[in-house]
């Protein structure tokens, strides 16, 4: 069955709000009930100016959520466009899905999520910079910025857009700026964070200020299954560029990120592809991000309470967890993997105080030492943003329960190029991983294989393929490490085999940094011309 958006009453004009029109288009899809449909989207300049919460319980200007045996194609990214005309909403929530693929459109917000701006000079002492505000982007005195929940990570670049790392540390905006007329602006940095003093830009750096938010996202993917994103292009972001909490087997497939004109340096204010477990990144270029390039993870939860020496209760998981699944426990404060635990039953029920919770019996007795919130008490998001960096510690945090089943266990990366970005190419934060025949330029680490107990991020990889791979003008090529709960490095060994083999690296300061991993193949890579470690 074959449905064309324009007799709903989409016109693509660039003017018409277009986002009702089509409202009625999906739900026709949905009327099928499953069967196999292609909803047909001609070429386009399509403004969605308004937004609403959908079933998945986010607010987006483009809801394709319950779709099942469904593919939403464009003409072309070229020629099918996309604008997002609400500031304070997600883009495309291809949430609750099943076996749906969008495919051959092109992505962005109207107004872009981020101030850019060009240093005229920096002061030290005090962590501010004089800049000149380039048009088109948020004016750094924009009342938004005080409204984000948290600081935001600044982003240094030269005039052409290619990422500085030496020189640019990670700073965080104050949210604080004055106007000094003229198109002139002070800037305030936040001069207690770790780091400052490694902060040295010059006049004409490129210094981009982020108006992040963790839950708007340009596409979601929360909860589906089996869903592809084919020829997608996102040329801005306020988070994450494609995002999925619970998905099950998603599948980007020659995407692109990348800044929505020649003039700006940024695209995305956070990760590219963030992802859960069992996802497959092949073909795609992502560029101009300010976090990670792709974050493949599954989140762990922390455990409530015990009843008896078996059974376990936390907070329900996504994604499908059964009777015989393995689990995982990690011990956060030590980061210290503490075994593998068969399900012998799963309950459900209802708390005395209110919501859902599972009692999960293994089969065989936990470690007598686990700690629970019931001892130490939940952490919440302020106190784990503010360890992840460096501004605090905690004394005692509760264990964590993994469940490295519940979305696929693996995560593939093949033949992709992902350059020019504040943070790391890729985190590897799941069980299995290949990672073939890509290219990491210009990034402060290309890869890193780990897991962030902050923020229960995990588990520690144990079977993760890193070869035929190019990085290229990064501080570190590949690393591996995995920390306790408080930034430590561990003394334990959690991620348990990596094989790297026939990488090049090409002008990077440190090729390797290698640590908490038991086993590991290291052979027949290649290094050409190290920089100086210092090297701007």
């Amino acid at each position: 069955m074959e449905i064309n958006a324009h007799d709903f009453g989409v016109k693509g004009d660039g003017v018409t709000d277009d986002a009702p029109a089509f409202a009625r288009a999906v739900d026709a899809v949905r009327k099928l009930g499953g069967r196999p449909s292609v909803l047909r989207i001609p070429a386009g300049q399509y403004l969605l100016g308004s937004a609403k919460k959908t079933a998945s319980g986010i607010t987006a200007h483009l809801d394709l959520t319950s779709l099942t045996n469904c593919a939403v194609v464009g003409d072309s990214p070229e020629t099918t466009r996309f604008e997002f005309g609400v500031y304070d909403s997600s883009g495309v929530a291809l949430d609750k899905s099943e076996n749906t693929t969008l495919a051959r459109a092109d992505f962005s917000w109207c107004e872009a999520p981020f101030s850019q701006t060009v240093l005229e000079s920096y002061e030290p002492s005090n962590c501010t910079a004089i800049v000149r505000y380039h048009p088109g982007t948020l004016k750094p005195d924009d009342p938004r910025y005080r409204k984000a929940e948290r600081a935001q990570v600044c982003g240094l670049f030269t005039a052409d857009g290619k990422a500085l790392h030496d020189r640019g540390a990670t700073v965080f905006f104050d949210r604080r700026a004055d106007d000094l007329g003229g198109g002139r602006y002070r800037i305030y940095f936040d001069a207690n964070r770790p780091g400052m003093k490694k902060f040295r830009p010059r006049p004409g750096d490129v210094i981009v200020l982020p108006d992040r938010s963790n839950v708007l996202q340009c596409i979601s993917t929360r909860g589906s299954s089996f869903c592809n994103l084919v020829h997608v292009w996102v040329r801005n972001a306020r988070s994450s560029t494609i995002s999925g909490a619970g998905a099950h087997y998603v599948t980007a497939d020659h995407c692109r990120t990348f800044p929505k004109s020649p003039d700006l340096v940024f695209s995305s204010n956070a990760d590219t592809f963030f992802n859960a477990r069992g996802s497959h990144l092949a073909h795609c270029e992502f560029w101009g991000m300010n976090d990670d390039g792709a974050n493949s993870l599954g989140r762990g939860t922390a455990i409530l309470s015990l009843e008896g020496a078996r059974t376990v209760v936390v907070y329900p998981q996504g994604g499908r967890v059964r009777t015989g699944d393995v689990l995982q426990v990690m011990h956060p404060m030590e980061g210290r993997f503490a075994g593998d635990f068969r399900i012998a039953s799963l309950r459900a029920f209802k708390a005395k105080g209110g919501g859902n919770r599972w009692a999960i019996t293994f089969d065989r007795d936990l470690p007598t030492d686990l700690v629970t919130c019931a001892e130490a008490g939940q952490i919440d998001n302020a106190t784990r943003y503010a360890i992840s960096h460096g501004l605090g510690k905690v004394k005692k945090a509760p264990d964590l329960l993994f469940f490295p089943l519940a979305y696929g266990t693996g995560f593939t990366m093949l033949d992709n190029k992902i350059r020019d970005l504040r943070g790391c190419g890729l985190n590897v934060q799941c069980p299995h991983a290949i990672i073939d025949g890509n290219v990491f330029e210009n990034i402060s680490i290309g890869m890193k294989i780990t897991g962030l107990t902050q923020w229960y991020e995990g588990p520690p990889p144990y079977n993760v393929v890193v070869r035929n791979n190019v990085f290229r003008d990064c501080n570190t090529g590949i690393a591996a490490h995995f920390l306790t709960i408080n930034g430590a490095l561990s003394k334990e060994r959690p991620i348990r085999w990596v094989e790297i083999v026939s990488n090049r690296l090409e002008n990077v300061a440190r090729p390797f940094a290698l640590n908490n991993i038991s086993d590991e193949i290291v052979r027949d890579n290649e290094i050409i011309s190290p920089k100086p470690k210092n090297a701007d």
